[in-house]
């Protein structure tokens, strides 16, 4: 197997690149303890926050509920306030014979 001038420098390179990668894993490793220790306390001082969100996100959800029910109840009363409008219309014609032939509209009584 022959050898090349530029393979020292392509392995010192190499070597220069796994000492990198062992020093940044070296970093990861003290900062994932670092981490993994404070991870308890934080969770302790985020707990009462987590539970006054979950109490306003209920508010909120029951809120807009409250809304959506009000809306669609309001959409029920317009909607039989209009066909007893459209009853009182057309009870107010069914006292009319408009089938003469002349055209002539009179009332039945």
């Amino acid at each position: 197997m022959a050898t090349t001038s530029s393979t020292p420098h392509l392995e010192s390179q190499v070597l220069h690149e796994y000492s990198r990668l062992s020093s940044n894993l070296d970093s990861l490793a003290r900062l994932t303890a670092k981490l993994s220790t404070a991870q308890p306390a934080l969770l302790e001082q985020l707990r009462p926050l987590e539970r006054k969100l979950g109490m306003v996100l209920t508010l909120y959800q029951a809120s807009i509920w409250a809304i959506l029910v009000q809306r669609e109840g309001e959409e029920e009363l317009a909607d039989q306030h209009h066909q007893q409008q459209q009853e009182h219309q057309h009870q107010g014609y069914a006292g009319y014979d408009d089938n003469s032939e002349d055209g002539d509209v009179t009332a039945r009584f």
